[in-house]
């Protein structure tokens, strides 16, 4: 006699080998999802501090070019300065940092300028930021825009940062 199998589904032991797989699936979608937001996040915040970095330089520039006066003093005025001045920083600084998504509290930038000769001044432009989760982009800790004990990470006697700009800007 033959015995016909009825349609019941799955088996329990099936379920229990099945169970593990769905569920080490799941993990790693999930794993993976949040390691993409989080690198998106990364990423859109170094976008925000990079274009602060251009906009500082721009803003040097333009003052070489436009500024009336002594261009030796015109570029060493920016040795040494923040961007933005202060933590609470004039309503101009509010209004550029809310063009470019920073606050005034996330992001710095500090320049130094070297005059090479009386026409070409040496600037670089060191970008600070401050991440949602309290990471540092750079060893600025407090944004301050000075070396303070315990921020000089590598030893050199200067704030560094993975965000750096070195140009050289000349008279026009």
């Amino acid at each position: 006699m033959m015995h016909i199998k009825s349609e019941r589904g799955f088996s329990y032991l099936e379920v229990l080998w099945a169970l593990p797989i769905i569920l080490l699936t799941i993990f790693a979608a999930t794993t993976a999802i949040f390691g993409a937001a989080r690198l998106n996040e990364r990423s859109r915040a170094y976008t925000k501090a990079m274009n602060l970095g251009i906009y500082r330089l721009e803003e040097i520039r333009n003052s070489a070019t436009e500024t009336a006066g002594n261009f030796q003093n015109v570029m060493l005025g920016f040795n040494g300065a923040r961007f933005p001045q202060s933590v609470t920083p004039p309503a101009n600084e509010v209004t550029t940092l809310q063009g470019l998504g920073l606050d005034s509290q996330d992001a710095a930038v500090v320049t130094r300028v070297t005059m090479l000769s009386s026409d070409v001044a040496d600037v670089r432009a060191d970008v600070f930021y401050r991440f949602r989760n309290g990471q540092l982009i750079g060893e600025d800790r407090d944004l301050d825009g000075t070396l303070d004990g315990g921020e000089d990470s590598n030893g050199n006697g200067r704030l560094d940062s993975p965000i750096a700009f070195h140009t050289l800007v000349a008279r026009k």
